[in-house]
């Protein structure tokens, strides 16, 4: 324990030889400067008058001494002679007190006490202990989204000074923008870059003007109505197109030369979708214009001069064809004008009166009336008046 001396006993003169003095003892004190110690006192500082340092005092008798120190004589003449005391230097204004050894990095310390000398009694810093009890050891960091770490050591707070690390290596592009392949039509999505460095977003499906992309589709008709099918492509329009024709229709559009018309004559067509001519026989023209149209025949004459008109139509030379025979010869029939009379025998007329005169007849009589007495002679009876049926040319 230290303890400090009472302050110096002002105007006190000391006799060179030892006296007591109460309970205390003087060593050749002659002038003010005295310091009481009692005893077994540790360690006392004092300061020495004429020097003005500081002096270190342990008593280890029984009593109380009073100190000169105002003259080298009688502070020597009592380090010399006083019983029970050693003299040193003194120790430092806080010998003795609490004082912190020295820090570790985390700040954590050792209490101690100062020397005589001023030094703590502590001199190296604490190992690491408590929520720093890892403090420099080696550690790995958390892992970023692509599991890659880092090294590091425990700081202070048992934490790892590492942290996940940036994205490196095979996974440098981690998390930057990237964009798609692009599909057939050239469309692309955006993504991000995955810890192998491709890009999340895979070729998109197909959209917009593109929509139905890949999908069957049927083409538009030819003009036969036939189709084929296809797929679409990309402007949403289908891959095929009108087919050529085929089965019934398979000579569709191609030059044809129409059937003949009686004459011969044809005209230029193209087949149709059931692979016939689209053109029929032609009308008739140039030297055949006439042909089929009705024409009249005049006949050569028969016996009687007589002739007659057939009717017939235009050949392919415009010409009316056909024969004409002259006609059966036309009569006429009549009773002659002249009256013939006759007296016959038992007056019966010889020949079978006829009443109409025809070509049945021709040559015939017609009786027209009888008379009594115009016939004379043996035998002879009535008179008959006649005429004949006579034919004659028209």
């Amino acid at each position: 324990m230290k303890k400090f001396l009472t302050k110096p006993l002002a105007g006190t003169t000391l006799i060179v030889l030892a006296l007591v003095i109460g309970a205390g003892i003087v060593y050749g004190a002659t002038t003010v400067g005295l310091f009481n110690i009692g005893p077994n006192v540790s360690s006392s500082q004092i300061t020495v008058s004429y020097t003005g340092g500081c002096q270190s005092i342990t008593h280890s008798g029984a009593g109380s001494l009073l100190i000169p120190t105002n003259t080298a004589t009688e502070w020597n003449d009592f380090v010399a002679h006083a019983p029970g005391i050693s003299v040193g230097s003194c120790c430092a204004g806080d010998s003795g007190q609490s004082c912190n050894g020295p820090s570790n990095a985390c700040g954590q310390y050792t209490a101690g006490t100062y020397s005589c000398a001023g030094v703590c009694s502590v001199t190296t810093a604490p190992g690491y202990s408590g929520g720093s009890s890892l403090y420099g050891q080696a550690c790995t960091s958390a892992a970023n989204a692509c599991g890659q770490t880092q090294g590091g050591t425990y700081t202070c707070s048992n934490t790892c000074s590492a942290g996940a690390p940036g994205y490196s290596g095979g996974s440098s592009l981690y998390g930057q923008a990237c964009t798609s392949a692009a599909n057939a039509c050239g469309q692309t999505q955006g993504g991000t870059y995955t810890c192998s460095n491709t890009c999340s977003a895979g070729a998109p499906g197909y959209s917009g003007s593109s929509s139905l992309y890949g999908q069957a589709c049927t083409s538009a008709a030819n003009s036969c109505g036939q189709t084929q099918g296809g797929t679409y492509v990309c402007g949403n329009t289908c891959s095929a197109g009108a087919p050529g024709y085929s089965g019934g229709s398979i000579l569709y559009g191609q030059r044809c030369t129409s059937a003949a018309n009686a004459c011969g004559q044809t005209q230029g067509g193209t087949y149709t979708c059931s692979d016939t001519c689209s053109a029929g026989a032609p009308g008739y023209s140039g030297g055949s214009s006439l042909y089929g149209q009705a024409c009249t025949l005049t006949s050569g004459t028969n016996s009687c001069g007589q002739t007659q008109q057939c009717g017939s139509t235009y050949n392919c030379s415009n010409a009316c064809s056909g024969t004409c025979n002259p006609p059966a010869n036309a009569y006429n029939y009549t009773f002659g004008s002249t009256i013939t009379s006759s007296c016959y025998a038992n007056n019966t007329f010889p020949y079978q009166s006829i009443s109409s005169c025809n070509s049945s007849n021709v040559g015939g009589y017609q009786v027209t009336g009888t008379t009594g007495s115009g016939c004379a002679g043996s035998g002879k009876g009535l008179e008959f008046f006649y005429h004949v049926c006579n034919q004659s040319c028209q």
